[in-house]
This record gives structure tokens, C-alpha cells and sequence, in this order.
């Protein structure tokens, strides 16, 4: 067990002191934004910008049908290039708001409140909700901007805490015991480290 994890769970716990309308996480994920960035944001936005530009004079000065069809290609394929860097790029700036109608995630989507504290857990620094099907559901926002991995973390376990008690507090959930294992082998396998680690039990 991580004795500084299981103290960041506790201090999640502490911070519920009374009935509050809804919490707000918003902590953009710079760090998330910067590996994308590396591992293929970049490349795919020049990409994208090389096959509009592209596109562009070749409809400027089409020698034909068929190169002015390719310059229309080439222009709608770089623009969709460009709008799927920057709108996966956007999603490392999404906020959580916990309200008691459920957690919403985004604009159009709103989680049910989980029935048990241990739907909610750590991955990647952040919050993850374990939906009823087995898919988890990160929660933007969440595990704060700045400092290392170690820190984040400690946050996003201490933000579970506080978002669970929040449930308790405001009666918009209540624990039921029941444990909703992931699909997803890898994750629920860095799922069940993290609870060995913040000490908590984990169902066999």
C-alpha cells in the first residue's frame, strides 16, 4: 500500500463538508496535450495543413477534370486532417460537473451516478467511472494541471473521494456493494494496482 495515496484518499473525504449545489473540475491536461502533440498531433496537423495548401493550387490552376477532382480531394481530406488534430487536441481542455442529476462529462453527455465507491477510480493521473457495461468513462478535468505523475495522481484519488462522498452527502447515490469489473483487461489490471496501492479492497 502507498501510505501517500491512502492520506489523498482521506483528505477526498475531508473536503465534503456540507451540501454544495455541484462540483466543477477543470484542469486543463497540458501534459496529455503535450504527448499527443509528440506522438502524432503535430504530424497529423502538418499533414493536414501540406494536403490543404496542396489542394488549393491545384484548384487554382486545374490542368483537367481529373486534377481538379484531386485538388478537391486533397483540400477536404487535409481539412479533415486539420479538424481531427485540433478537435482531439480540444478534448484535453473538456470539465467534469458532478451535480445530483449525474456526472456530466460534456455537453451532450451526462453519467449516471455510480452505486458504488469502487466504480470510481485512478488511471493515467486522472478519474475513470466503470460504467454498468464494463467500459470505463474518464472524467476531463480531473488530476489537476501541474506537477508530475506521482502528484496528479494523488489528486485524481483524492477527487474520487471527494466526488463519491459528494454523492453520499447530497443523496444522489448510495453504496450497494457492488463491483463492475472493466472489458478492458490492461486497464482493469492498472485498475486493481491502483486500489492495492490506495488500500482498498479489491473483490476476487
Amino acid at each position: 500500500m502507498d501510505p501517500l495515496l491512502a492520506r489523498a484518499c482521506a483528505v477526498g473525504r475531508a473536503t465534503v463538508t456540507g451540501r454544495e449545489p455541484r462540483l466543477i473540475y477543470r484542469a486543463p491536461a497540458w501534459h496529455r496535450l503535450w504527448e499527443y502533440a509528440c506522438d502524432l498531433g503535430i504530424a497529423l496537423l502538418l499533414f493536414g495543413v501540406l494536403l490543404t495548401v496542396t489542394g488549393v493550387a491545384m484548384l487554382a490552376e486545374p490542368d483537367g477534370f481529373w486534377h481538379a477532382v484531386a485538388g478537391v480531394l486533397a483540400l477536404l481530406f487535409g481539412v479533415g486532417c486539420i479538424l481531427l488534430a485540433l478537435g482531439t487536441a480540444a478534448q484535453s481542455f473538456g470539465r467534469t460537473i458532478v451535480s445530483r442529476a449525474g456526472i456530466r462529462v460534456d455537453r451532450k453527455t451526462t453519467i449516471a451516478w455510480p452505486a458504488s465507491r469502487s466504480s470510481l477510480f485512478v488511471a493515467g493521473a486522472r478519474v475513470l467511472v466503470a460504467g454498468p457495461d464494463g467500459q470505463a468513462i474518464p472524467l476531463p478535468g480531473t488530476g489537476g494541471a501541474r506537477g508530475g505523475f506521482e502528484q496528479r495522481e494523488r489528486l485524481a484519488a483524492a477527487q474520487c473521494e471527494e466526488i463519491w462522498c459528494w454523492g453520499v452527502a447530497n443523496g444522489a447515490t448510495s453504496e450497494d456493494g457492488c463491483y463492475i469489473r472493466l472489458d478492458s483487461a490492461p486497464l482493469q489490471r492498472e485498475r486493481e494496482i491502483f486500489e492495492r496501492r490506495a488500500g482498498m479492497t479489491v473483490p476476487r
